[in-house]
C-alpha cells in the first residue's frame, strides 16, 4: 500500500512538473518603461507646453492683479496720512476719512476676489493636467495593448516601477526584482506612439484645408 502511494506520488509530483513547464513555457512577457515613454511621446511634450503658456498666462494675470492690489494699498495709506494731517482744517480730514474708509473697502474686495481668482486658476490647472494626463495615458495603454495582442504577449509590466521613486529615494522592494533587457519593448511602443500623432496631425492638417 505505502509502496502504491509513493508511486502515485511520483506520478502526481511529475505531472504537476510537466504543466508547470508548458505553462512557463506559454507565458510570454514584456517590459515597458512607462516614464521614458511618457517623456520621449511628443504628445507629452506638446502638452507640457501647452500647460506651460497657460501657467505663464495665469502668473502674468495674478501679478497684474498684485500690483493693482499695491496701488490700492498706496492710495489707502496716502489718504489714511491726509485724513491725520494737521495742516487740514477738520472738514478737509473727515472728508481724508471717509475716502479712507471708501478705499479700504475698496482694497479688502479687491484682494477677496484676487484670491478667489487664484484658487480658481489653481483649480482650472489641476483639473487640466489631470484630463491631459489621462488621455496621455489612454493613448498609450490602447498602442500597449494593440501590441500586446498582435504579437502574443500574455504580460507586460512597467519596467520604471523598479527604479527608487522620490527625492530622496524611497527604500523598497520592487514589484519585479529582475528583467532582461531582451524584453524591454519601450522603443518600438514610443515609435508606434510617435507614429500614430504624425499621423493624426497630418490628418487633421488635411481636413482643415
Amino acid at each position: 500500500m505505502k509502496l502504491k502511494f509513493a508511486s502515485l506520488l511520483v506520478v502526481a509530483i511529475a505531472a504537476a512538473s510537466l504543466t508547470l513547464n508548458v505553462s512557463a513555457q506559454a507565458i510570454k512577457v514584456a517590459s515597458v518603461d512607462m516614464d521614458k515613454v511618457f517623456s520621449e511621446y511628443t504628445k507629452t511634450k506638446k502638452a507640457e507646453a501647452d500647460l506651460g503658456e497657460k501657467v505663464t498666462a495665469y502668473q502674468k494675470e495674478l501679478s497684474g492683479r498684485d500690483a493693482e492690489l499695491k496701488r490700492l494699498s498706496d492710495d489707502f495709506n496716502k489718504l489714511r496720512e491726509e485724513a491725520e494731517n494737521p495742516a487740514f482744517t477738520e472738514e478737509k480730514r473727515a472728508e481724508k476719512r471717509k475716502a479712507t474708509e471708501a478705499k479700504e473697502i475698496e482694497r479688502r474686495l479687491y484682494h477677496q476676489e484676487s484670491l478667489r481668482i487664484k484658487n480658481e486658476r489653481e483649480r482650472e490647472l489641476m483639473e487640466t493636467r489631470a484630463k491631459t494626463m489621462r488621455a496621455l495615458v489612454d493613448e498609450i495603454m490602447k498602442i500597449i495593448h494593440d501590441k500586446a495582442k498582435k504579437d502574443g504577449y500574455t504580460m507586460v509590466v512597467d519596467k520604471s516601477s523598479m527604479a527608487p521613486k522620490g527625492n530622496p529615494p524611497t527604500i523598497g522592494v520592487p514589484p519585479f526584482l529582475f528583467l532582461q533587457d531582451s524584453l524591454d519593448i519601450t522603443p518600438d511602443i514610443v515609435k508606434l506612439l510617435n507614429s500614430s500623432a504624425s499621423t493624426t496631425g497630418a490628418e487633421k492638417t488635411k481636413d482643415k484645408k
